[in-house]
């Protein structure tokens, strides 16, 4: 069972841990390019699945906000933070039972301590 049927077979939170160049990052890449080709829905339900995918390295070198999401999706988007703020919360608000959004956070473990 892949990443993406484990996922679908049990929706929920889910770590995958394992060494460096045992394939992590490709099966998360997998899993957003699959369900956004496919157009997945959670089984029993009509929600598509939306995954995000944010690779956390990139916040090693950055000031990081309570609003670092909205900056990240944001940027995709070229939108000022306050435009992407609006933006995603009414992609939230009005989509609710059309849409699950799957956060895919890839490299936490790469995420650097500061405060040491």
């Amino acid at each position: 069972m892949n990443l993406l049927e484990k996922y679908l077979s049990k929706p929920d939170n889910y770590q995958l841990v394992g060494a460096g160049g045992t394939g992590k990052t490709t099966s998360l890449q997998y899993m957003q390019q699959e369900m956004l080709k496919e157009r997945t829905k959670l089984p029993g339900t009509e929600e598509v699945v939306i995954p995000i995918y944010i690779r956390m390295a990139i916040f090693n070198f950055r000031k990081i906000e309570n609003e670092v999401l909205y900056e990240y999706i944001g940027s995709y988007f070229e939108l000022e933070n306050r435009q992407a703020k609006e933006l995603i919360d009414n992609m939230f608000q009005e989509n609710v039972g059309k849409y699950r959004f799957l956060i895919l956070l890839d490299g936490v473990n790469e995420l650097i301590d500061k405060k040491g």
